[in-house]
């Protein structure tokens, strides 16, 4: 076997069906203080976990892994993990027998690392704890402020219909309806957001069907808007403008685009490849050319809206008017 000692650090003895030990390495001669010839059971407790560890590796080609008590050299008997091997099969086989033996300083170690491993588990939980404490409580703050930001939107909103009436020129109350209307895009915005599972990102989709149903009625216009619109997450910073952007839209095209025999406005929202496109279309007869006083009638707070974020703003006018609206959606 001592060629075999180099490869195998651990102690190896060699066993038959007889109970007899054949071979130790000089591993195994210094740990059992034992040398063949010799019997098992001067190191081993020949018992049913023995011959259970012979009986499986004699059924299989590859090594069993078992326990056994084994006598050590001090006297002291000791529970070790066991690798058995089928060497020789016939009428007497033969069996290596690897001890897997872990000593005190080993076992000292070990015990220290699990020991260390604990209470690193425990800070890590206990910094868990905390750490969801500040998530419960940054929660409750977002939702306090979000319920305080409607309720003060809504007070605005109450104090520009009041305004409305008080309002005696026709035209400062189109100029209040208007201002009335995106502050209504900007409330339906924070209201999503409020709303909203996701704390990156609003449904576009909602948002903007929401507004197409009060846009009519603040434009003064019994024509409906026809949607079509995709599900479409955008985040929280491209919802204002964008509310605002479809509103403005909105409100042009059913200003402008509905003195046709048979008015229609149609809203679209979807995705074309890694770009969000908002559509907004009318088969009137056009935006009316701009003046120093009227920037195509709502048009520039549109562009300005673009500008903030980074959309690309495309008119058409051909037996109607169709304005787009595009951005990148990636990661929205």
């Amino acid at each position: 076997m001592d060629p075999l000692e180099k490869l195998i650090p651990d102690p190896l003895i060699v066993v038959d069906s007889s109970h007899a030990v054949l071979e130790l390495n000089a591993h195994a001669r210094a740990l059992t203080g034992q040398a063949s010839p010799a019997r098992a059971d001067d190191i081993f407790a020949v018992d049913s976990r023995y011959a259970a560890l012979l009986t499986a590796a004699s059924g299989t080609s590859g090594y069993v892994v078992g326990s056994l008590d084994v006598r050590m050299a001090s006297g002291e008997v000791r529970r070790v993990t066991a690798h058995a091997v089928t060497l020789e099969r016939g009428a007497t086989p033969r069996f290596a027998i690897q001890l897997l033996v872990v000593n005190d300083n080993q076992f000292k170690a070990l015990s220290q690392q699990v020991r260390e491993l604990n209470r690193e588990v425990g800070l890590r939980r206990r910094s868990q704890a905390r750490l969801e404490e500040a998530l419960a409580l940054n929660e409750t703050l977002y939702r306090e402020l979000q319920h305080r930001v409607k309720n003060h939107l809504q007070m605005m909103l109450g104090l520009f219909s009041a305004a409305v009436r008080e309002a005696g020129d026709p035209s400062h109350q189109a100029l209040i309806r208007r201002l009335q209307a995106q502050l209504s895009a900007i409330v339906e915005a924070q209201r999503l957001m409020y709303l909203a599972e996701n704390r990156r990102g609003v449904s576009a989709e909602a948002m903007l069907r929401s507004l197409a149903e009060v846009a009519p009625k603040a434009a003064g216009s019994d024509v409906p808007i026809i949607c079509h619109t995709e599900p479409i997450v955008i985040s929280n910073e491209a919802a204002f403008p964008l509310a605002l952007i479809a509103n403005e839209l909105l409100l042009n095209a059913l200003k402008h685009g509905t003195t046709s025999p048979d008015p229609k406005v149609e809203l679209r929202l979807r995705m074309a490849q890694s770009e969000v496109r908002l559509e907004v279309q009318d088969n009137g007869p056009g935006l009316p050319p701009a003046t120093p006083e009227r920037r195509s009638s709502g048009l520039g707070l549109v562009r300005g809206l673009c500008r903030q974020m980074g959309a690309r703003l495309d008119v058409k006018v051909d037996a109607g008017t169709l304005v787009t609206v595009s951005f990148e959606g990636e990661g929205l």
